[in-house]
């Protein structure tokens, strides 16, 4: 019963997503192209930049889960702490391309290391490594956040989606395939996203 009530709120927030995307489709082509990304190319952005926000917030959270001694302490540090970093490097980051591009090259890096276990994730040395992860997720938001109207429209309603979605395999995929197969989803859609 739990499984088919899961599938059913799957179920309507896809087509609740659906409606979103039908919308905003609309409004993007009432205002012509108010940029030289296309639609349909904002709205995967948007989407993955959103999973990747909600899934490495969590996976930072996982993480201080098995450092700290309270599960409180690791949903407040995890939260306020990602929050703060993804906050400060977005204002330094959107506006230096060179210094974005070297933290890209060193987030992905660090994704690599942390995918293939050179430094164990649920550890603070892990984390340290994570940190670049997180700055950078903190600067791919604003970086497509540009334009009119029509595109910043698309792209924050494409993120929610994106974080909706991210929230719902938060929850549901360390219980069902494990907490390091939901690492390496979330390493693997960071680097995805970052690309």
């Amino acid at each position: 019963p739990a499984d088919r009530e899961i599938q059913r709120v799957v179920f309507f927030a896809l087509f609740i997503a659906c409606l979103v995307v039908v919308g905003l489709r609309r409004v993007f082509r009432r205002r012509g192209s108010p940029g030289p990304i296309p639609f349909w190319g904002l709205v995967v952005l948007g989407i993955l930049v959103g999973i990747n926000f909600l899934l490495l917030e969590q996976f930072v959270i996982y993480k201080l889960y098995r450092i700290l001694a309270r599960p409180m302490d690791a949903m407040f540090f995890g939260t306020v702490g990602f929050l703060c970093i993804t906050g400060g490097a977005s204002l330094f980051l959107t506006s230096r391309a060179r210094a974005f591009l070297v933290m890209l090259a060193i987030a992905i890096a660090a994704s690599v290391i942390l995918a293939l276990r050179f430094v164990t994730p649920e550890s603070i040395s892990g984390l340290v490594v994570a940190l670049p992860l997180i700055a950078l997720t903190g600067a791919l938001f604003p970086t497509i956040f540009r334009g009119e109207d029509g595109i910043l429209l698309t792209v924050f309603a494409a993120d929610a989606i994106g974080a909706a979605v991210a929230g719902v395999a938060a929850f549901l995929w360390p219980v069902s395939f494990s907490f390091m197969s939901y690492d390496q989803l979330t390493l693997c859609v960071f680097v995805l996203t970052a690309v």
